[in-house]
């Protein structure tokens, strides 16, 4: 080989090597290239839900008193009470009872009449029903106006027994609590 080919070799091996290496340059150069654009698809949402708590309460507790002595029928207490008669009335207790699993339970406590130690020893107080259930407690799991149903009793005696409790006065009072219970009770 002369030297004009060697040359001429050599020169045509560099372009190829030069060419090549160009040529790989260029692609690591697209493939870095791509991978900084490289784009795929994405989405995203951010939510938001306001929670809030619910309520227990009593509201305005009213109550309808009527009077009944012996067979006769039951009539509006207007009053005064001598012995014999039967009081009932029907307390009306609203309560708010607001909250997906909320129950609640009504209890009627301290049913008591206050007043004349004679009178007030001489009445029987008790709470006959809460919500139609027999007793002084009930549940329940929704608004609602629950009946709690009281009497109070003036028994006969015997004879002048209760004299001194003649023109007397005593004052009905109760107690109503509204407590949460678990659900399931």
């Amino acid at each position: 080989m002369n030297a004009t080919t060697a040359t001429a070799v050599k020169s045509s091996s560099t372009k190829k090597v030069a060419i090549a290496a160009i040529a790989g340059g260029v692609g690591v150069a697209l493939l870095l290239g791509g991978a900084g654009t490289l784009a795929y698809w994405t989405d995203n949402a951010a939510t938001s839900q306001e929670i809030q708590t619910g309520s227990l309460a009593l509201g305005t507790i009213t109550d309808a008193w009527s009077i009944k002595n012996g067979a006769g029928a039951a009539q509006s207490f207007t009053g005064p009470i001598v012995p014999g008669d039967v009081l009932t009335t029907t307390v009306s207790v609203p309560v708010d009872v607001t909250g997906q699993n909320m129950n609640a339970k009504l209890d009627v406590t301290d049913a008591i009449v206050d007043g004349d130690a004679t009178l007030e020893g001489a009445l029987q107080v008790k709470v006959v029903s809460v919500n139609g259930i027999a007793g002084s407690t009930a549940t329940t799991t929704q608004d609602a106006t629950v009946p709690v149903v009281i009497s109070v009793t003036f028994p006969f005696g015997t004879t002048g027994q209760y004299n001194d409790a003649e023109v007397a006065k005593a004052v009905f009072s109760a107690k109503y609590t509204l407590t949460q219970v678990p659900a399931a009770s």
